[in-house]
């Protein structure tokens, strides 16, 4: 690791780790994007993500945070004052980290237990805040369909606390998702106002995918296909709907409850 303080905000790594922080061309382009925070840092290693650089504050040494850093990743200290003008919560997270974008998986190779499906997901903080509900309630896949956000937004990182680096994902056409569902055999959820079958009184111990839309239009025409089972959410007090994040924690955590039985 150089000794030497990086002052300078026309420094190219620091250059490079604010594009990737503010643009989604950027981050396609180079194929890399931009982590804040030593937890998020950590669970991108966890999920094979290679680091190329890694921004200390100041003196705070490698060892503190990352004893096994991975020798790929180039080590540098940035001058307090400049950290904190890159960093969205200053000082409380000492390190930064521009990481390499892994290819993208291989679906038709892998066998799902438990699938997320999430329609026109434009907000970033719901994306990340569903990541954390998929890894806590079993997922083992979360799909992206129509005009949805990006999964390696800042917001969407931070949101997550990290956990979109550790449940595997794709961005998908809405055919090509449903084609894959079908393929793996899984029962197929939608979640609907008019659903047809209370969560309270269905039976979910199947593998299964669940599929939610966008809090503004709810889930598209595309998804009424035969086959295709719409669950619908009890609530009191004449309430019709719950927001995005809370009817996919219901539901998923309702199958998981089920399933262990």
């Amino acid at each position: 690791m150089s000794s030497e303080l990086i002052h300078s905000a026309q420094n190219p790594v620091v250059r490079l780790y604010a594009e990737l922080h503010e643009r989604k061309r950027s981050r396609q382009r180079e194929g890399l994007f931009a982590v804040e925070g030593i937890q998020e840092i950590r669970y991108a290693l966890m999920g094979g993500y290679l680091p190329k650089h890694l921004l200390l504050r100041g003196d705070r040494s490698i060892e503190e945070f990352f004893p096994e850093f991975p020798s790929s990743g180039e080590i540098r200290r940035l001058k307090e004052e400049l950290f904190d003008s890159l960093a969205v919560r200053g000082s409380a997270s000492p390190a930064l980290a521009i990481m390499v974008n892994k290819s993208k998986p291989a679906l038709s190779e892998g066998v799902y237990d438990k699938v997320l499906v999430l329609e026109q997901i434009e907000k970033p903080g719901n994306l990340g805040a569903l990541f954390r509900t998929a890894l806590a309630t079993g997922c083992d896949l979360v799909l992206t369909v129509g005009s949805s956000t990006d999964f390696y937004n800042p917001n969407c990182i931070r949101s997550s606390v990290g956990t979109v680096f550790r449940v595997p994902h794709a961005h998908l056409e809405t055919e090509q998702a449903k084609d894959l569902l079908r393929a793996q055999e899984l029962a197929i959820w939608t979640s609907r106002l008019d659903g047809s079958n209370s969560l309270f009184e269905t039976k979910l111990t199947e593998r299964a995918a669940f599929v939610f839309g966008s809090e503004h239009s709810g889930l598209s025409a595309a998804w009424e296909d035969a086959g295709m089972n719409a669950l619908k959410i009890p609530m009191a007090n004449e309430m019709d709907s719950l927001n995005l994040s809370a009817s996919a924690a219901v539901v998923l955590y309702e199958h998981l409850r089920q399933r262990s039985k």
